[in-house]
C-alpha cells in the first residue's frame, strides 16, 4: 500500500510541477529503492542508488518537525539541497492534506528547495512575521504582496478569533501570537507563490519579475529567507538560471503530454566489496606497502559489516585473485583468514586496468558492488584505465580509490567520479589517514544509524627511543558496542607497550590485546558495552622510536538510542581556479541538531603541511542558518597545486553542547501550515486539523563526545602566478542587520551588525568596508550598488570602516545619515561589501531594510485644567484595530502628538488612517 501511494503522490506531483513551471518540467523517471530488510526479493539490485543519495527519503518521524515535510539545505541560493524528508504517515494519512494542503503541491514546494535552491518566503526562524512596506503599511512577510488576508490572534482550542495587539516598543508592529490568515478567494489572476502558500487553492506557481503580470510580482522588500539569501531575486529568476533551464533549454511546451513518471523498483543488496592491491614495482617502498596492508587489515577485521561479501585481487603487469570468488564474512575467523591472504611483496610493472577488470570478474554479480583500488596511480602497461572505463561504468559498480604518493591519474579520478565513488589521497607514511579512508568506505549508507561504525579518535604520534606518550578520548553513552582501540605502528618489528585505563581506573595492558606483528597492529576489543566517560592510554617504546597511529571506533550502544552522528561534505563555489572549497559538517543526535559543538577541519596540503580551520554554525557565509547543527567554512588557502585531503573532528564540550529538541517556528525549508481562511463575508473558518502544538524552543545539555570523519580528497590546479597575486576577494556578507538605536530618537543613528568577512574569502582581515544606503526602493542597492549613497567616516559614530575586524568576529557599527527626508517614517535600505588590500571587492551583501521613525509615536491626553492624563489602548469591534482613547471619558481634550495619527472626534480616539481605512473615513 505504501509503495502504491508513493507512486500516486509522485504521479500527481509531476503534473503539479508541470503546471508550476509553465509546462517546462515534470518527473520523467523515478527509481524507488526498497530496503534490503524487506522480504520482497523480486526486484533488481540497486546499482548506485542508496538511502544517503536519495532525493526523497521516506523515514521516521522527526521529533523537531513531526510529520511535516521538509528539505535539508546546506548551500546558498541556487545550490541544490541534500534531500526531502517525508514520513510514511504523511504519505498515507489524509489528515496531512488539511494541515499543509494538497500533497502534490507540497512536494513541488519541497522540490523547488531541493532542485533549484530557493527558500521560503513566509517567516521562518530568525525572520520577522510583519514589516512596514514602502508606503508605511504593515504587511505580513510573504510574496507576492497581492496575496491578501487579515491578521488575527487565534485560540484554536476555543475557536475564538481576536484582534492583534500592538506596542510602541515593537514599532507598532503586531505582537507575537498574531498570525496571517489569507482570503479564501484571492483576486483574479493571483496564482503565486507556492513558496508562501502551497496549501491555497488559488496558488500553484512561482513569483516572478514580469511587470505585465503585476499580481504575481516578487516582493523584494519582504524580510524573508529567500530575499536575504537570493539577493531579492524572484523565485522564477533563480529557477531559470539553473542547469535545467539556463540557455532557454526545456522551453514552454503547449502540447498535451502525459507527464506520468516511469517507475523503476530496485532493492538494496547485501554489501559487497572487492579490494585491489597494487603490487607493482612503484609500490616497493616498504613503509608505503606495509602501511597499505596494515590499514586494509583494520578494514577487514573491524570495519566491514558482518554478513557482507569480500573479494580480493592483486595487480602488477597482470592481475590475479587473492581469494576464490567472494567470501561471506560470518565470523572473526573468516576475517582473519582473509587478512592472511594479503599480498606479501611487490613485483613488476603496473596495469591498473588489469586490476579493475579482475575485480569485475571477482563479483558474483557486479551491479551494486563496491570497488576499492589501492594504488599510487602509476600505470605503464595496457590496458590502461581509459581503455576499460566505459565497460566498467556499464557494469554498475562503484569505484573508490585510495591513492598513495605524489603521482596522479586523471583517468582513474574521472572513473571514480563517473561511478559516484570517493577518491582519497593519503600520505603513505601516515597509517591514520589510510585507516580513516577505509573507515569511511565501510559505511553502507542504508540510513540505519545503529549499525554504522563511529570513529571517535584518530591521531598519529612520533615517540622517541624509550619514550612514552599519554593520550585520552571520550566515549559517550550513545555508543559503546563493538568498541575497538587500534594502535598501528609503522617503523620496526617490535610492538610498543600499550596501557589502557577505563573511566573508573581499571587497567588493561599487552596481555589484554591482540598483537599482529605481520601487520604491525595492537588491537584491544572491549567485550559487551564499553563504559562511557574518559578513556586514557599510554604508549611506550623500547630500543627504537615509533610512529604510532591510534584509532578508536564503536557502534550504537542500544537499538533504542540514536547515536550522535557527524555527516560531512565539501563543495566548490564555482569552477574558477581560485574558487574556495566549502566544508559542511552536520552534527546531530538522531534528527536533533547538536548546537555549541567545536568542529574543526584538518587540511593536508600537497607539500605535507597541515592547516586547521574551525567550522561555524553562526549564520555567516557560507553558513546559511544559525543554530541548525550545520557547521561550515570556506577553504581557499591553496599553498600549491596538487592533492588535498580533509578530515573533520567534532567535539561536544558537555555543558556547552546543546541539542535542539523542539522549535517555535519552522526552522528552514518546510511546508507552510494552513491555519484557515477568511471567507468573502469576512468570517474566519479555522482549520481544526492542525499539527500538534509545538512547545516553546528549549535546549538540553548533552554529554561530552568526540567524532572523526574523513572526506574524499580533491585536486587543485592553479597557475604559479596566482600564488603570487592576490586574486581572491573577501567573502559576501549574508547576515547584515540594521536597527534604529533609539526608537524615540532617530538622531541616535542606525546600528548595523554582521559577521566580519576576511581578506581572501573568510580568511584574514579585509582592508575596508564600503557601505551604501538608499531610501524607498531598496533593491536598487543590488542592481546599482555604486549609485547608492556612500557612508563616509564622519557618519560613523561607533566602529571604523577603515579598520575591519578579523574574519568571523562580530562587527557592530553605528552610522548617522545626514539626509533623512522630513517625513514621519522612511524605509531605508543598507548594503555593504568588503575590499581587501589588493583592491578585490566582495559581492554586495544582503540588503538590510528598516523603517526609520523620525519622531516618537505618542498620544497625549489632558484634563479640563490642561494637566497631562494617561491613555490606554482601546479595543473595538469592527475594522478599527489600532487607536487609543484617553483613560477617562470625561477628559476635555486629546492631542495626537505623532503626525501619522489623526484625531477622530466621533470616538474621542487617535487612529492611524493608512492602516484603518474605515476609521479614516470617520474623521
Amino acid at each position: 500500500m505504501l509503495l502504491e501511494q508513493i507512486q500516486n503522490l509522485l504521479a500527481s506531483s509531476s503534473f503539479a510541477l508541470w503546471e508550476a513551471t509553465n509546462h517546462r518540467a515534470y518527473f520523467g523517471n523515478v527509481t524507488i529503492v526498497i530496503p534490503k530488510t524487506w522480504s520482497a526479493n523480486n526486484f533488481d539490485a540497486a546499482i548506485r542508488q542508496t538511502y544517503d543519495k536519495a532525493d526523497i527519503r521516506v523515514s521516521l518521524e522527526d521529533p523537531t518537525y513531526g510529520n511535516m515535510p521538509y528539505t535539508v539545505q546546506y548551500g546558498e541560493c541556487g545550490s541544490p539541497g541534500e534531500n526531502i524528508h517525508l514520513t510514511a504517515d504523511y504519505i498515507t494519512d489524509p489528515q496531512y492534506t488539511d494541515m499543509y494542503g494538497p500533497k502534490d503541491k507540497t512536494l513541488v514546494h519541497e522540490w523547488a528547495h531541493l532542485r533549484w535552491g530557493i527558500f521560503d518566503e513566509t517567516p521562518t526562524s530568525g525572520y520577522e512575521d510583519f514589516y512596514y512596506d514602502a508606503n508605511g503599511v504593515i504587511q505580513y512577510t510573504r510574496s507576492p504582496a497581492s496575496v491578501l488576508g487579515e491578521n488575527y490572534v487565534v485560540d484554536f482550542e476555543s475557536g475564538e478569533v481576536s484582534t492583534c495587539q500592538y506596542k510602541q516598543e515593537t514599532n507598532w508592529l503586531p505582537l507575537d501570537g498574531c498570525i496571517f490568515i489569507p482570503f479564501e478567494n484571492q483576486k483574479d489572476g493571483v496564482h503565486s507563490s507556492i513558496m508562501s502558500f502551497q496549501y491555497h487553492n488559488d496558488i500553484f506557481t512561482f513569483d516572478h519579475d514580469d511587470e505585465s503580470d503585476p499580481q504575481n510580482l516578487h516582493d523584494k522588500d519582504a524580510p524573508n529567507e529567500h530575499n536575504l539569501l537570493c539577493n531579492q531575486r524572484s523565485e522564477w529568476d533563480v529557477i531559470l538560471s539553473s542547469e535545467d533551464f539556463a540557455g532557454d533549454i526545456n522551453p514552454y511546451n503547449d502540447e498535451a503530454l502525459d507527464v506520468t513518471p516511469q517507475f523503476n523498483f530496485v532493492q538494496q543488496a547485501v554489501y559487497r566489496i572487492s579490494l585491489a592491491f597494487d603490487i607493482s614495482s612503484s609500490m616497493n617502498d616498504k613503509k608505503q606497502f606495509s602501511n597499505m596492508k596494515n590499514a586494509a587489515s583494520i578494514f577487514v577485521t573491524q570495519y566491514i559489516p558482518t554478513g557482507s561479501y569480500v573479494g580480493m585481487v592483486q595487480f602488477e603487469i597482470e592481475a590475479s585473485n587473492l581469494v576464490e570468488n567472494m567470501i561471506w564474512l560470518e565470523n572473526k575467523q573468516v576475517r582473519d583468514d582473509i587478512v592472511a591472504q594479503f599480498p606479501t611483496g611487490t613485483k613488476s610493472k603496473s596495469c591498473v586496468g588489469c586490476g579493475l577488470l579482475q575485480m569485475l570478474e571477482s563479483f558474483m554479480a557486479p551491479a551494486g558492488g563496491q570497488v576499492i583500488i589501492m594504488t599510487d596511480g602509476l600505470e605503464n602497461t595496457a590496458p590502461f584505465v581509459k581503455d576499460v572505463a566505459s565497460g566498467i561504468k556499464t557494469k554498475g559498480v562503484v569505484v573508490n580509490a585510495i591513492m598513495y604518493g605524489e603521482a596522479s591519474n586523471p583517468d582513474l579520478e574521472q572513473l571514480v567520479k563517473d561511478t559516484e565513488g570517493v577518491m582519497y589521497f593519503v600520505n603513505a607514511s601516515e597509517p591514520s589517514s589510510m585507516i580513516s579512508a577505509f573507515k569511511s568506505l565501510a559505511e553502507t549508507n542504508d540510513g540505519n544509524l545503529n549499525t554504522d561504525i563511529y570513529q571517535i579518535f584518530n591521531q598519529k604520534y612520533t615517540i622517541p627511543i624509550y619514550g612514552t606518550k599519554d593520550g585520552e578520548f571520550v566515549l559517550d553513552s550513545t555508543i559503546g558496542e563493538s568498541t575497538t582501540f587500534s594502535f598501528v605502528w609503522s617503523d620496526y618489528w617490535i610492538a610498543p607497550t600499550i596501557t589502557i585505563t577505563d573511566p573508573v581506573g581499571n587497567l588493561y595492558g599487552n596481555d589484554d590485546v591482540v598483537i599482529d606483528v605481520d601487520h604491525k597492529t595492537v588491537v584491544f576489543r572491549m567485550p559487551g558495552t564499553a563504559m562511557s566517560g574518559v578513556w586514557k592510554f599510554t604508549i611506550a617504546t623500547g630500543t627504537h622510536f615509533e610512529n604510532v597511529a591510534v584509532v578508536a571506533t564503536s557502534r550504537a550502544s542500544s537499538g533504542d538510542l540514536l547515536p550522535i552522528n557527524v555527516k560531512s561534505k565539501m563543495a566548490l563555489v564555482d569552477d574558477t581556479s581560485e574558487s574556495p572549497i566549502i566544508l559542511y559538517s552536520k552534527v546531530s543526535r538522531g534528527y536533533e541538531a547538536v548546537l555549541g559543538a567545536k568542529v574543526e577541519a584538518s587540511i593536508n596540503h600537497p607539500d605535507g603541511t597541515v592547516s586547521t580551520l574551525e567550522l561555524f554554525d553562526n549564520g555567516a557565509a557560507p553558513d546559511i542558518r544559525a543554530n541548525d547543527g550545520v557547521y561550515s567554512r570556506y577553504f581557499s588557502e591553496y599553498t600549491a597545486s596538487g592533492k588535498f585531503g580533509v578530515q573533520i573532528k567534532a567535539y561536544g564540550l558537555g555543558e556547552n553542547s546543546e541539542t535542539l529538541s523542539v522549535k517555535t517556528k519552522r526552522r528552514g525549508s518546510t511546508a507552510a501550515v494552513n491555519y484557515g481562511y477568511v471567507k468573502d463575508d469576512g468570517s474566519v473558518v479555522l482549520n481544526t486539523n492542525l499539527p500538534q502544538e509545538i512547545p516553546p524552543l528549549t535546549t538540553k545539555d548533552i554529554e561530552p563526545f568526540q567524532r572523526v570523519t574523513t572526506l574524499g580528497s580533491f585536486h587543485h590546479d592553479e597557475s604559479i602566478s596566482n600564488f603570487y597575486n592576490d586574486l581572491v576577494p573577501p567573502n559576501r556578507v549574508i547576515d547584515l542587520k540594521a536597527i534604529q538605536v533609539d526608537m524615540l530618537d532617530a538622531n541616535q543613528g542606525i546600528e548595523i551588525t554582521f559577521t566580519a568577512p576576511g581578506d581572501d574569502n573568510a580568511v584574514g582581515t579585509a582592508a575596508q568596508y564600503e557601505i551604501r544606503y538608499t531610501y524607498g526602493s531598496t533593491s536598487k542597492l543590488l542592481t546599482s550598488f555604486d549609485d547608492g549613497e556612500l557612508v563616509t567616516d564622519v557618519m560613523v559614530t561607533q566602529g571604523d570602516i577603515d579598520d575591519p575586524m578579523r574574519a568571523y568576529l562580530f562587527e557592530s557599527l553605528i552610522i548617522k545619515l545626514p539626509d533623512i527626508p522630513a517625513v514621519e517614517m522612511v524605509t531605508v535600505g543598507i548594503a555593504m561589501r568588503a575590499i581587501d588590500d589588493a583592491g578585490n571587492a566582495a559581492d554586495v551583501s544582503n540588503v538590510a531594510v528598516l523603517n526609520l521613525f523620525l519622531s516618537p509615536p505618542a498620544i497625549s491626553c489632558t484634563d479640563d485644567d490642561g494637566n497631562p492624563a494617561s491613555s490606554y489602548p482601546f479595543q473595538k469591534d469592527g475594522d478599527c484595530l489600532r487607536y487609543f482613547q484617553c483613560a477617562s471619558g470625561e477628559l476635555k481634550t486629546m492631542e495626537c502628538a505623532y503626525g501619522a495619527f489623526l484625531f477622530d472626534p466621533t470616538y474621542n480616539v487617535c487612529v492611524h488612517p493608512s492602516l484603518m481605512p474605515s476609521c479614516a473615513d470617520a474623521i
